[in-house]
């Protein structure tokens, strides 16, 4: 094989490895933004700061896991290949107790048992609750 040919061979092996890495680096710097965007500031204590925050929210989910009451708000995606929105959970009292970048993949702070039995969630209007 000539030198060249070897030069070429070579040349492209370099350029596969660069656009892979490049692609990586482009998938995780959207990743991070991802999660920035959904990752709730710490002035999220109850549902009323989350609504400041998230003033878009109109509806809520209610799950009831054995007599224990929990609350869920559903945001934008966590994360660029998420299998789910992210999610915040307040306790029966509406106060803040954890959230989740991305629920299909129960990623964050959700608590495991409040998050079990998603498939029973009751949706209601935000503005209905105070009824």
């Amino acid at each position: 094989m000539s030198n060249i040919k070897k030069y070429i061979i070579v040349l492209c092996i370099f350029i596969v490895i660069l656009v892979v890495m490049l692609i990586q680096i482009h998938i995780r710097s959207l990743n991070k933004s991802y999660y920035l965007k959904a990752e709730p500031p710490e002035s999220v204590k109850n549902l009323s700061s989350y609504l400041d925050w998230k003033p878009e929210t109109k509806t809520i989910f209610k799950a009831d896991n054995n007599g224990r009451i929990y609350y869920f708000c559903l945001g934008e995606r966590g994360r660029t290949l998420a299998s789910g929105p992210s999610a915040y959970c307040f306790d029966s009292n509406f106060n803040f107790i954890g959230w989740s970048s991305d629920i299909g993949d129960l990623q964050g702070t959700l608590p495991q048992q409040a998050y079990e039995e998603r498939y029973k969630w009751k949706e209601t209007r935000i503005d209905e609750l105070n009824k």
